[in-house]
């Protein structure tokens, strides 16, 4: 640790400033014409979000000196929707042009899966260390593919994703044995195969593994039979793209005699 104050030594640039809705600056902001439009549903996941954590304070929103939001636009809707504070910096009007917004804009990267599975391993979440185990033991097996299989589902969008990345995964009484037995399954499958043998990029291919996993959903479903049945008859499984054509080779291979 140094014993000094090392921010004694810096010029002070700005300062940051809370906005309250009591403030007449809180409706006198503008958006910038050419700036991207918002989707509403990014405005709704960042209320979300700040409804969860408000962490606004962390990320003011950068104005210039005549109102203009040159980065943060989203922060803004959500907090006016929200009728909550929010935080500004300012800078002079002369400093920046047009051709910033785009630089702002395409640099900044939004959150992947894995980026929030890193964040909760590293908060000691147990599903999410569960998860991580999974991961790397099943290098065939997509972080959306694993996903659903947590949920136990073949679908690998939507809210599943969505309560992934909020920290709502589970991994408990009610999804464990189905975990353990599909990723079993799935990984005889991959083995089994010798006519010809399944390829890296089918077994990793998350068409094919949402037809496995909608046929594992079927209380009758036999993978002892469709495991022994590949092994004896030739497939065209690395020759598919799309889940309804694994759907069908899948069921051909199923009741194969």
């Amino acid at each position: 640790m140094f014993s000094t104050n090392l921010v004694k030594e810096l010029k002070q640039e700005r300062q940051v400033y809370q906005v309250t809705p009591q403030d007449k600056l809180y409706y006198a902001l503008e958006i910038i014409d050419c700036n991207r439009n918002v989707p509403q549903s990014n405005i709704n996941a960042l209320k979300r979000s700040i409804q969860k954590n408000n962490a606004l304070y962390l990320k003011p929103i950068t104005i210039d000196n005549e109102y203009y939001i040159i980065d943060g636009q989203t922060r803004y809707n959500a907090c006016k929707e929200l009728n909550i504070p929010f935080y500004i910096d300012i800078v002079d009007s002369a400093d920046w042009s047009n051709e910033d917004l785009i630089s702002i804009n395409t640099t900044q990267r939004n959150w992947g899966l894995k980026d929030y599975l890193k964040y909760y391993v590293q908060f000691n979440k147990d599903p999410y260390i569960a998860f991580n185990q999974f991961l790397k033991l099943h290098e065939h097996i997509t972080i959306q593919m694993l996903i659903a299989v947590f949920n136990k589902t073949s679908f690998r969008k939507g809210l599943n994703s969505k309560n992934f990345k909020e920290g709502e995964l589970e991994y408990n009484s009610s999804n464990k044995t189905t975990i353990l037995q599909w990723l079993g399954w799935l990984h005889a499958i991959n083995e089994a195969a010798v006519r010809p043998s399944i390829d890296k990029r089918t077994k990793r291919n998350q068409e094919f593994q949402s037809a496995l996993f909608k046929k594992f959903q079927s209380p009758n479903w036999d993978n002892g039979r469709f495991v022994n049945n590949l092994s004896m008859y030739p497939h065209e499984l690395n020759k598919l793209k799309r889940v309804s054509d694994f759907d069908q080779e899948v069921e051909r291979i199923y009741v194969s005699h």
